[in-house]
């Protein structure tokens, strides 16, 4: 079976002009492509637990990875982002150049994370002042990264509707 080339994804222009909270964050949302909807906060620390894993010097702990499922499809969906080169095992990946840039630049993140003043915009539904930045799912420039200004009751009653 070929194996498909791995799409390269460009995350400097999202790590310059997006609005995120944390490295957790940013890896989850706007490299690995997730959401903040179901179990996020779990989510996003495995996602940085395994992409961390792979950038320790080998040795037993990375067989960790078999831990938990959740764990090794996060190791293969690293790979297919091209942050990691897949070993003899998944558990025997290392960093690519690229997983080496983006994790050194987020493990040294000077921004401050989550007591950082939050600019705020208009919700684009009601109008009032939020810091929430929601996506559309009936917006025809819905893709990866696109998102407005929406409140959270504004965005969970839209999420209703369209579930």
């Amino acid at each position: 079976m070929k194996k498909e080339k791995k799409i390269k994804y460009e995350w400097e222009k999202d790590f310059k002009e997006c609005d995120f909270d944390s490295k957790e964050e940013f890896l989850w949302i706007y490299v690995l492509g997730g959401c903040g909807c179901g179990s996020y906060d779990e989510n996003i620390k495995n996602a940085w637990k395994v992409f961390e894993l792979f950038a320790t010097p080998f040795d037993d702990r990375r067989f960790s990875v078999y831990d938990k499922p959740e764990y090794e499809i996060i190791a293969h969906w690293l790979d297919s982002k091209n942050l990691i080169e897949h070993g003899t095992s998944i558990a025997g990946s290392w960093l690519t150049e690229e997983g080496e840039k983006l994790y050194y630049l987020l493990k040294n993140l000077n921004k401050p994370m989550k007591n950082q003043k939050k600019p705020k915009g208009k919700c684009i539904v009601c109008g009032k002042l939020t810091s929430h930045k929601g996506r559309f799912i009936d917006d025809p420039k819905d893709k990866v990264g696109y998102r407005e200004w929406c409140c959270k009751d504004c965005w969970e009653k839209i999420a209703e509707e369209n579930l």
